[in-house]
């Protein structure tokens, strides 16, 4: 029945999970009822409607059934960014308005979050009540999944306010976003109720990074701060002790974007020295070596999303490259155009 319940709220239709439980109503049974047993049981005649869409989704198919995972929800290990968000006080607001009036401010809320999260490329694996996670980077592999992330986090802090003014509520958000390995695919549930299941330290740390926002703000782990340096502004807020954590973690709160003149200026200001990529840097130097001797060459720089290919490629075209210590300045001068 625990099941059962999950499923409805996943549909916005958890209040009538008492009245299935009542009536020993489970998935087993859900295809067998009729128009007119929905409506005895107190069901109105739209939600009817969306339940019958939704349990006629639950039907097995030949090349799947809903207790066996589809081949493409193999679990594999992924670089992913999560993003957890809620809505501030959404209890108190509960006692404020009418169920009603509540139900429609949370489905309003909901496909806003749904529109913005997914036209900045990200995924949405599970409502959570009021809450919602979201993951940038899956399904499909995104090198730049944690700006996009944070970019959908201020464009969600921004509409947020504008939803409100339009079902006469406040609202307010919060949200934490942090990235990482995980294993990533594994498929909870059925049908409708199915969840993408992400496990590592990365989705619990997104979560307990959400606490330290404060109402109508963004926090972000380090993990993500690091991927995304020299395109957003940030407030320090400093090493956090943060529960399930052992050592301190450091956040960042998400002020702004830069303007694109910021964020070159930003480059050409925050490019490290050249940090476990000795032997790749060599080996485009060497090429290009042959090519300034007058040999063509050609040169694939590949790997997972987020593992650095564009800083590599930006540090071999830069004169930041004479930082790394393997080279020698003359050679640098040689090898790389100024």
């Amino acid at each position: 029945m625990d099941e059962l319940k999950r499923w409805l709220e996943g549909l916005n239709l958890g209040q009538y999970a008492q009245s299935f439980a009542a009536n020993d109503v489970d998935f087993d049974v859900l295809p067998d009822l009729s128009e007119v047993e929905l409506e005895r049981m107190g069901v109105s005649l739209g939600d009817r409607k969306r339940l019958r869409r939704a349990i006629a989704a639950l039907a097995p198919t030949e090349s799947a059934s809903p207790a066996s995972p589809p081949a493409e929800h193999v679990p594999e290990r992924r670089q992913v960014t999560v993003m957890f968000c809620d809505l501030v006080g959404s209890t108190e607001m509960s006692t404020l308005l009418d169920a009603e009036d509540l139900r429609k401010a949370l489905r309003v809320y909901q496909h806003l979050c749904a529109e913005v999260i997914d036209r900045f490329g990200g995924f949405i694996a599970q409502y959570l009540g009021d809450g919602i996670l979201a993951y940038f980077g899956y399904p499909s592999s995104d090198e730049r999944e944690a700006e996009s992330a944070v970019r959908a986090g201020l464009a969600l802090l921004t509409s947020v306010p504008q939803v409100a003014a339009r079902v006469d509520v406040r609202l307010e958000m919060r949200i934490g976003i942090a990235s990482g390995l995980t294993v990533i695919g594994d498929l909870i549930g059925r049908g409708p109720a199915a969840q993408i299941a992400v496990t590592g330290r990365t989705p619990n740390l997104a979560a307990r990074i959400k606490e330290l926002a404060e109402p109508g703000t963004m926090v972000v782990a380090d993990s993500t701060r690091r991927l995304v340096a020299g395109r957003f502004e940030y407030a320090d807020l400093g090493a956090q002790r943060i529960k399930g954590v052992n050592e301190p973690v450091r956040a960042w709160r998400v002020v702004r974007e830069l303007s694109e003149a910021e964020q070159l200026a930003a480059k050409r200001t925050t490019l490290v020295d050249c940090v476990g990529r000795d032997r790749e840097l060599r080996l485009l130097l060497d090429h290009w070596e042959l090519v300034a001797a007058g040999t063509g060459q050609a040169v694939v720089v590949s790997g997972e999303a987020g593992i650095g290919k564009t800083r590599l490629v930006t540090l071999f075209l830069r004169p930041t490259a004479r930082r790394c210590s393997i080279l020698h300045t003359t050679s640098i001068r040689t090898a790389i155009p100024q």
